[in-house]
């Protein structure tokens, strides 16, 4: 079974995947830092800021209230709109389904 480590870099790497597909350029993942990662990117429309949950075979949970504070006031701190994304992996840390994607009001 993957570590948690493991699952939550694997659900980034997929939403980062998402957002260069969408056009977005990545400008901050932080791939070596254990615990949650925020990763920065930017299109043409404007810069985002996005908090992955992950999470194998389950509905990842959401963020918490404080999570949400923190996303939104760093998210404002660097001019960017704050998302969340959930992903859901398979044992092999695939993606199952489609990434939710959440932004934070």
């Amino acid at each position: 079974m993957p570590t948690p480590h493991e699952i939550g870099k694997a659900g980034e790497g997929c939403a980062v995947e998402l957002f260069k597909g969408k056009g977005f350029t990545i400008d901050k993942w932080d791939t070596h830092t254990l615990g949650t990662a925020n990763i920065e990117a930017h299109s043409r429309e404007g810069k985002i800021l996005v908090q992955v949950k992950s999470a194998i075979f389950d509905e990842p949970s959401y963020l918490s209230a404080k999570e949400q504070r923190n996303v939104k006031a760093l998210a404002t701190r660097i001019g960017a709109v704050a998302w969340e994304a959930k992903v859901i992996l398979n044992t092999n840390l695939d993606l199952v389904g489609d990434i939710r994607l959440r932004q934070l009001d």
